[in-house]
């Protein structure tokens, strides 16, 4: 069984695909509070239909860090990495990293290219995987958009480790500078 964290888009592609509850009865779901906070609807046959806070927090496992960790996480990256994330990422991200090695079979699952690029500028790229992969982990197949899929979160993920080898994406630390 996947023990994931979803990002909102994902969330809410899983709702307008009616997947939803199919992929939380295979998987250990988990979403930041920032990222529920963004949940409001999702679009079905043209209307837009509200997202169920309640069903929604019953199913999954809501997760939150302190602002402390916040700032610490957000700090280490650079502006060009910094003004690319939302709350929500941001929240997941550190979920994800401050879980302690036992939990190192929890993952990632985004759209976003930031998400990948980070995981792999800090040489975690293991940690990440594109909805495509999710899906087919647990037997469904579904026709996506490419920022699902596997040939995304693979670019966006060697940019990621092409910055760390170029000393973008994080900063330096402090006295490191000539």
């Amino acid at each position: 069984m996947f023990r994931v964290i979803l990002d909102a888009n994902v969330v809410i592609l899983l709702h307008e695909l009616e997947i939803w509850e199919k992929v939380c009865s295979q998987c250990q779901i988990y979403l930041s509070e920032a990222v529920v906070a963004e949940l409001k609807y999702y679009e079905a046959g043209g209307q837009q239909k509200p997202i169920d806070h309640e069903a929604l927090r019953a199913a999954v496992t809501v997760c939150s860090v302190t602002v402390g960790e916040l700032k610490e996480f957000f700090d280490q990256f650079d502006p060009t990495y910094q003004q690319r994330l939302d709350p929500g990422e941001l929240e997941s991200l550190v979920y994800l990293f401050k879980q302690t090695d036992a939990s190192e079979d929890l993952i990632i699952c985004s759209a976003d290219a930031i998400v990948f690029r980070i995981l792999g500028c800090i040489n975690k790229s293991d940690r990440g995987i594109s909805l495509e992969e999710l899906l087919q982990g647990i037997g469904l197949t579904k026709k996506l958009p490419e920022q699902y899929c596997r040939g995304f979160r693979i670019k966006w993920t060697k940019i990621g480790q092409e910055d760390a080898l170029q000393d973008r994406g994080k900063r330096s630390p402090p006295g490191s500078g000539p």
